[in-house]
């Protein structure tokens, strides 16, 4: 994440907006198939996938600024604090995988000793 997007990000995390911070769906971390797509998508186009995000982010910026009245400034700042927890999500989705990866293969190492 740029500079950018930490300061923004800072910016909302210390502000009224809150983000909830969503358990992991079971819809995807019980389909170990769908949990490998996220955590390879992730790792694999992880900067055209922020861009299409930042993209979206940097439009409620400019609408922020120049369009909005003021009763919509509550929820495009709360807009603006979803979008950046997507990215979150990525990486929580991403570490689950590595964790799940990295406990089959101690299974798998362990088992070769015990043969």
């Amino acid at each position: 994440m740029s500079d950018k997007d930490k300061t923004l990000e800072q910016y909302l995390l210390e502000s009224d907006v809150k983000v909830v911070d969503f358990e992991l769906s079971k819809d995807i971390t019980e389909n170990e198939e769908m949990l490998a797509s996220v955590a390879n998508a992730w790792s694999n186009e992880k900067e055209a996938i922020t861009a299409v995000i930042q993209n979206r982010i940097d439009q409620i910026q400019r609408r922020l600024l120049f369009e909005c009245s003021p009763y919509e400034v509550r929820e495009l700042r709360q807009a603006l604090a979803t979008l950046l927890a997507v990215l979150h999500d990525f990486e929580k989705y991403t570490a689950e995988f590595g964790k799940r990866k990295e406990s089959t293969q101690e299974k798998a190492k362990t088992v070769g000793r015990l043969s």
